[in-house]
C-alpha cells in the first residue's frame, strides 16, 4: 500500500480494534491527532476512540451526509473537533522542500496510465491501495 511506502502502517478497522491498537502502540497515551478522511461514522466514532485527552480529531472528508457523532467521547476526553478545508501555499512549499530533500521516497507517487487503462490501472488499484496518484493520458 501506498502508506507503507511511506513508513506507515495500514490497518483495517473491521478486522482490528483500533483504538485499542493505539492503546497499545503508545502504552495507553493514544494518539496525538486523528485525521477523518473518509466521511462515515465508523471512522468518526474509532478516531475520537484513538486519540488522547485534549487532542484534536481533524476533519478533512466531504460529508454528504450527517453523521451521528458520539459526544460522550469529546466531552469525557476534553477532546475537539477541528475543520480543515484545504492546504495552505506555505504547507505545499514545506512539504515539497521535504521531499527535494529526500525525506520522503517519492517513487511511484504518481503514474501515468492510458485513458484505455483507467477503470483497472486507475479506479480499481487506487481503491485497493496499491497506487496513489494517476495522471491519465489520453494520447496513449
Amino acid at each position: 500500500m501506498a502508506i507503507e511506502r511511506l513508513g506507515g502502517r495500514a490497518v483495517d478497522p473491521a478486522a482490528v480494534d483500533v483504538p485499542a491498537l493505539v492503546a497499545d502502540e503508545t502504552q495507553g497515551a493514544m494518539a496525538d491527532a486523528a485525521f477523518d478522511t473518509a466521511g462515515v461514522a465508523p471512522a468518526v466514532r474509532t478516531a475520537l476512540g484513538s486519540i488522547g485527552s485534549r487532542r484534536p480529531l481533524v476533519a478533512v472528508a466531504i460529508y454528504e451526509t450527517p453523521l451521528e457523532t458520539p459526544l460522550l467521547e469529546l466531552v469525557m476526553h476534553e477532546a475537539r473537533v477541528q475543520g480543515s478545508l484545504c492546504y495552505t501555499g506555505a504547507e505545499f512549499e514545506a512539504v515539497i522542500a521535504l521531499m527535494d530533500e529526500g525525506n520522503y521516497d517519492t517513487t511511484g507517487w504518481v503514474e501515468t496510465i492510458a485513458l484505455g487503462n483507467v477503470v483497472e490501472e486507475g479506479f480499481e488499484a487506487l481503491h485497493r491501495g496499491e497506487k496513489m496518484k494517476v495522471l491519465v493520458d489520453p494520447t496513449r
